[in-house]
């Protein structure tokens, strides 16, 4: 997923990110994203992609540890009043789906995703059968994976078929009741 097309696509999708602040809590350092009611603990978040709103602009940081994050050349200790907005990972089974599309059928899948209204980031399950299978694929399998916008559901399936050049078919379906086909070619 390396193509500088691809990256700018994942960077631009909505709910990329997630915003929130971080505190220290009992001796935890937690992030409470926006409007939830939970924290994570810091510890287990990969914060490599993190940036603080700070004079009025995002900008890279480095945690450093107990709150305190390096910005350009200077140290800052983070209060409850600074914004921090985290990049999202997508689930492992995903991104790998992901990894396996050319950037034409990559940008035709997300294209299709968005357009009824989700991002790759709204991914909340998948199954991946390619994971489980040798890479000659010689019977057909189904994959699911499903995303939630917090408007609504969208279930994906995705139907791969081997014949001389092996098909790829999605099928889309909300609990709104739309539906969308996508047929790809590798």
């Amino acid at each position: 997923m390396a193509s500088s097309l691809r990256k700018k696509l994942l960077h631009t999708q909505e709910r990329s990110c997630m915003t929130g602040n971080i505190c220290c809590f009992e001796g935890e350092w937690l992030f409470f994203e926006e409007d939830a009611d939970e924290g994570k603990l810091v510890d287990t978040m990969d914060l490599s992609e993190m940036q603080v709103f700070n004079d009025g602009k995002w900008t890279h940081a480095i945690w450093l540890s107990e709150g305190k994050i390096k910005i350009e050349s200077k140290e800052l200790f983070l209060t409850d009043s600074h914004m921090i907005r985290i990049r999202r990972r997508l689930p492992f089974a995903f991104e790998q789906l992901l990894r396996s599309l050319d950037d034409d059928s990559f940008i035709r899948f997300t294209g299709e995703l968005n357009q009824l209204g989700y991002s790759i980031y709204d991914c909340i399950y998948c199954y991946n059968h390619l994971l489980f299978t040798n890479k000659k694929l010689k019977t057909a399998c189904t994959s699911f994976y499903q995303f939630d916008n917090e408007d609504s559901i969208c279930g994906v399936q995705h139907h791969c078929l081997p014949t001389d050049q092996i098909l790829d078919r999605f099928e889309f379906t909300t609990s709104h009741g739309k539906r969308s086909i996508l047929m790809l070619k590798k």
